[in-house]
C-alpha cells in the first residue's frame, strides 16, 4: 500500500506548481524528517501529499517538503 501511495505521489509530481523559478529554495525536508516534525506516520504525511494538503517539491524523484509548508500546516490544524 505504501509504494503504492509514493507512487501516486511521483506522478502527481509532474503536475505540480511548486516550482518556483528566481527563489531562493527553501529548506526541504525528507518524508522521515518531516514526519517526525510533524509527528506523523509515514503513510499518513504521504496522503495529505497526494491530496495536496501539504506543499511539496520532488527532487529527483522524491517528495520533500519545504520547511514552511509544513508550517502552513501546523497553523492549519491548530
Amino acid at each position: 500500500m505504501l509504494a503504492q501511495v509514493e507512487g501516486q505521489v511521483q506522478l502527481l509530481s509532474r503536475n505540480s506548481d511548486s516550482t518556483r523559478e528566481g527563489l531562493m529554495p527553501p529548506e526541504l525536508l525528507r518524508a522521515s524528517e518531516a514526519t517526525r516534525r510533524l509527528d506523523l506516520p509515514t503513510k499518513e504525511l504521504l496522503r495529505l501529499i497526494q491530496q495536496r494538503k501539504l506543499r511539496y517539491e520532488m527532487v529527483d524523484g522524491i517528495a520533500h517538503v519545504p520547511v514552511d509548508a509544513h508550517e502552513e500546516y501546523r497553523a492549519k490544524a491548530s
